[in-house]
């Protein structure tokens, strides 16, 4: 299904479903409405970042392609002797951190870390692509869940009315105890080199992380 897709006709298809669907439910609107250019206006206006990041990101990813920063880099693996296997835990943490510098996962990580992961991993061994494009994607999602300057943050605290700092900082411990989940199934991966392995000992790592939690909440309020 990956890789018989149109991934931008499939993009433009379903943003303009949304305009649509957007725009009738304007329509539908009962009491005063703004008129329909400051709409089309404030809303085309609110996009501009988004789109000026997926252009520079597309530009950088280009050039990295071009003047293949993937070899250079598999280069350096090699020339350090690093285990290849721990590619993965290396590129979560990358990932994650230029995912909380930037505030966005897609347009300053994804767009320039999944080619240089990809790269690496097929001069290496091509068994490593999906461990090291997975960890990217984790790593991403995780900074730019953390981040401040988040879009999706932002988005996400002022439609529910929400401070915004409060938001990020509310939502830290959870993003810290997954993050810090998969960084184990990373680092055990790297150690065996088995996928379902590393994926029980994340699982475990949770739950384990959850139920000292609770354990701890309830001493708390024994005490009290």
């Amino acid at each position: 299904m990956f890789e018989n897709t149109n991934v931008n006709l499939s993009l433009f298809v379903g943003g303009l479903i949304a305009v649509l669907i957007g725009f009738v439910l304007y329509l539908l609107l009962k009491g005063k409405k703004l008129s329909g250019w400051k709409v089309i206006k404030d809303g085309s206006l609110s996009m501009m970042p988004a789109i000026y990041i997926l252009i520079l990101a597309w530009m950088i990813g280009s050039i990295i392609e071009l003047i293949d920063t993937g070899g250079y880099l598999a280069k350096l693996v090699e020339q350090f002797a690093l285990n290849v296997n721990y590619l993965s835990l290396i590129f979560f943490i990358i990932a994650g951190f230029m995912a909380l510098a930037t505030g966005t996962s897609w347009g300053g990580t994804f767009g320039i870390m999944l080619p240089i992961a990809a790269q690496i991993a097929v001069v290496y061994d091509v068994e490593l692509v999906l461990p090291a494009m997975a960890a990217v994607l984790a790593g991403s999602v995780f900074g730019d869940h953390c981040s401040p300057i988040s879009d999706t943050s932002i988005l996400s605290s002022t439609g529910a009315g929400a401070n915004h700092l409060d938001h990020v900082i509310t939502q830290l411990p959870y993003a810290f105890i997954s993050a810090f989940a998969a960084g184990i199934g990373y680092f055990i991966f790297g150690m065996t080199g088995i996928i379902l392995i590393s994926l029980i000992s994340t699982l475990v790592t949770v739950i384990v992380i959850v139920m000292l939690v609770i354990w701890q909440k309830n001493i708390s309020v024994g005490k009290q």
